[in-house]
């Protein structure tokens, strides 16, 4: 007898966001804002013919997180070679149970060797509140989308770059990195 095995799981997402821009001269450039989004988690419901089952393995019901993140951004000139650009985000994820925060600074420089060619440094931290897990159990791929618990804590990344740019033309640029 053939049995058929349906299995959904979904996220939804709902969000705000504001941003400001602020250019106190030719040389500056100053971004900030505020975001707000809040998901919708569905837990992975599994029917196999007639017969239905909720995996509990991250809670059976319905799981409502609220992303909310504060950001600053200046670009700016140093003299005609150097330019900068210095950046912070902080990020909060509520649920019902606990509130995780995350510190994100960034930082990025380029120096002008030659008016065509520059020398580029960047560094970031990022934080990871939303995971996709996979899963090849009995032989059928599985997705679910959960949110950082306890279960799941939430990932973190620093990235740190190096490279150098060319500049043919106006419109390509040839670059190399290293990260």
């Amino acid at each position: 007898s053939y049995e058929k095995l349906n299995q959904t799981s979904q996220i939804g997402n709902f969000g705000v966001k504001m941003d400001y821009y602020y250019a106190p001269n030719p040389n500056q450039t100053i971004r900030f804002g505020i975001e707000g989004k809040q998901h919708y988690f569905y837990p992975a419901t599994y029917k196999l013919s007639n017969l239905e089952v909720n995996d509990s393995t991250f809670g059976a019901n319905e799981t409502i997180t609220h992303d909310i993140a504060f950001y600053a951004e200046d670009d700016f000139n140093i003299g005609r070679k150097l330019k900068l650009n210095l950046g912070i985000r902080y990020s909060f994820l509520l649920d019902e149970n606990k509130v995780n925060t995350s510190f994100e600074p960034r930082i990025a420089a380029r120096y002008l060797l030659t008016e065509n060619l520059s020398c580029k440094l960047s560094y970031t931290k990022m934080s990871q509140n939303l995971h996709l897990i996979t899963h090849f159990g009995y032989g059928v791929p599985t997705e679910v989308w959960v949110p950082a618990t306890n279960k799941v804590k939430p990932l973190t990344s620093q990235q740190a770059a190096f490279g150098f740019a060319y500049l043919l033309n106006k419109q390509v640029e040839i670059s190399i990195e290293s990260y």
